[in-house]
């Protein structure tokens, strides 16, 4: 296995909430395969970006991520009906 640098605490800090973030957009994308909300994804994603920008960090990734979930959580919502 490789070994994986950082040129410093930020950059690793960086890396480490956007890869949060792709765990989590992972689990998300199971639910929306199977016309499932995942609006606890949508969520998790919202909070780890407000997180990541009071420790001022750039939330870009976790951003567009966040807005991919909240755009097919919607389409699921208006083709089945609300399924909170």
């Amino acid at each position: 296995m490789s070994e994986i640098v950082f040129k410093d605490r930020a950059e690793f800090l960086q890396s480490a909430f956007e890869h949060v973030s792709k765990i989590v957009g992972d689990h998300g994308a199971e639910l929306l395969e199977c016309s499932v909300p995942a609006l606890d994804t949508q969520f998790c994603l919202s909070h780890l970006s407000v997180v990541a920008l009071a420790w001022s960090y750039d939330p870009t990734l976790i951003d567009a991520l966040e807005q991919t979930f909240k755009e097919a959580n919607q389409e699921i919502n208006d083709y089945f009906g609300d399924m909170k």
